[in-house]
């Protein structure tokens, strides 16, 4: 017997037993016995709903494809990844390195892999433990180094030691990082390098004291560190408000923390670059912004049309603006009313629609009729958005553009008859999105997916369930919850 016929005879038991144990559907029970097809089968192997057994076993498939995908999947059982974690292929290895699931004492291992790539993913998780952290920190390749160092798990004391390192590009990245210890960051506020210096600046666990000597640092660049960090005293905010250098201003203007009678002085700058600072900052006062939403620089009407504090009478008015980049800015706003967003689906300009078809806000009517946009990137915009309606998602599973059909086979309110459909198709990278999507592994519940009457009942229980698997933040999540509410 040939590896090919063994892989298949083996998929074949796996998946039989799956659908033994009723965990998949007879359909796609039908349509992977279709030769057990290794776009297919890697796509289940990504899926989050693949049966804990299934995903287990797959990770042990022959072909090198199903097993990437299987150490890429959170669901993947712990056992499973550790037998992944020493897998013979390297980008196997990088994957699973890179699950949140995976157990520490693999984490470990891999940490001391030969390959950087491997070391990489460890440098970054979460979950490495703190000895791998600290030696992962002196790595030899430069990227490793510096997750390793910018990961919050790193140990103080590996931090302490790095602060005095020789290399500059070192210290820098222990600046930055959230867990360095308050003495070393206070050396690092006087280091000879001022790149470092700058980083010590924006970093929001520096202590007050170093704070206020870097307030007073003469580079500007320090000095604009010091303006964009949250951690920022109100009143050294208030003396960088009137620095003579314009980019320390536009930093004061950009921060979370500034107060808002400085926003609404900063708003009226001299300079543009402060003034669209302020525009950006969802803190901005709400008469600050509306004077912002009438200025004569285009960037300003721009950054101020994306706020989603700007008011809703701005927006209207800016929704008429004469630059396209303004009105898309509108088109973009998660604020943005219904019926702005409806006129907007219809603006000449493609990169305007294109913005509503991505916005959370839009209007299911408007999402239709942008579905038979004649622009592909309009049509791939609506075909990804997880709030299109059924019907549409329906119709551009049939899209002539390879990029829509890719993004209805990935979008999570897709119906179940067209991700089986999508399946079924000739293109292998559409057939492996398909598969890897929720959908395709649920069961088909007893009235039609494409019921176009579905109650507000049934559409808010998507939405939570859209919302549940982060698909929806929590701000989108209460606009199309209002919208369906009609409140």
């Amino acid at each position: 017997m040939d590896i090919l016929q063994e892989t298949q005879n083996r998929r074949r038991t796996i998946f039989t037993d799956a659908f033994d144990k009723c965990e998949i559907p007879r359909d796609v029970y039908d349509l992977l016995s279709e030769g057990w097809p290794t776009d297919l089968i890697s796509g289940v192997a990504r899926n989050p709903s693949c049966p804990t057994e299934t995903l287990a076993r797959l990770a042990a498939d022959a072909d090198r494809g199903v097993r990437r995908n299987a150490a890429l999947n959170p669901s993947c059982p712990p056992e499973a990844l550790l037998r992944l974690a020493a897998d013979a292929d390297p980008v196997v290895r990088e994957n699973a390195a890179g699950n949140p699931s995976l157990p520490p004492e693999a984490l470990s291992r891999l940490a001391a892999d030969a390959d950087w790539l491997v070391r990489r993913p460890a440098a970054k998780s979460p979950s490495c433990p703190p000895e791998a952290l600290a030696r992962l920190a002196a790595d030899a390749d430069s990227f490793v180094c510096e997750y390793a160092i910018g990961n919050p798990s790193c140990p103080p004391e590996a931090l302490a030691r790095l602060a005095a390192c020789a290399d500059s590009d070192v210290r820098k990245c222990v600046a930055r990082s959230p867990s360095c210890p308050p003495e070393a960051l206070t050396r690092l506020a006087t280091d000879v390098d001022p790149f470092v210096r700058v980083s010590v600046a924006g970093n929001p666990s520096c202590p007050p004291g170093a704070l206020s000597r870097l307030e007073a640092d003469a580079d500007w660049l320090v000095r604009e560190g010091v303006a964009g960090n949250p951690s920022c005293p109100p009143g050294a905010l208030s003396r960088l408000e009137a620095d003579a250098a314009p980019v320390v201003r536009e930093g004061v203007a950009g921060n979370p923390s500034c107060p808002p009678g400085a926003l609404s002085r900063l708003a009226a700058d001299a300079d543009r670059d402060v003034r669209r600072s302020a525009a950006r900052n969802p803190l901005c006062p709400a008469e600050a912004l509306a004077r912002l939403a009438a200025d004569a620089d285009s960037g300003v009407r721009l950054w101020v049309a994306r706020n989603p504090s700007l008011p809703s009478e701005a927006l209207v008015r800016l929704a008429t603006d004469a630059d396209p980049f303004v009105r898309e800015g509108v088109a973009g706003n998660p604020s943005c009313p219904p019926g702005v967003l409806s006129r907007l689906a219809v603006d000449a300009d493609r990169g305007v629609r294109n913005r509503v078809a991505r916005n959370p806000s839009c209007p299911p009517e408007a999402l239709a009729r942008l579905a038979a946009d004649a622009d592909r990137d309009v049509r791939e915009s609506v075909a990804g958005n997880p709030l299109c309606p059924l019907g549409a998602l329906e119709r551009l599973t049939d899209d002539t553009s390879w990029g829509v059909r890719g993004n209805v086979a990935q979008n999570p309110s897709c119906p179940r008859t067209a991700i089986l459909r999508l399946a079924q198709g000739a293109e292998s990278p559409i057939r492996y999105d398909a598969a890897s999507n929720p959908v395709f592994l649920s069961f088909p519940s007893s009235e039609s997916a494409d019921n176009a009457s579905t109650s507000f009942v049934d559409e808010l229980s998507r939405l939570a369930e859209l919302h549940k698997k982060g698909e929806l933040s929590d701000e989108e999540f209460a606009v199309a919850k209002s919208r369906v509410l009609g409140t």
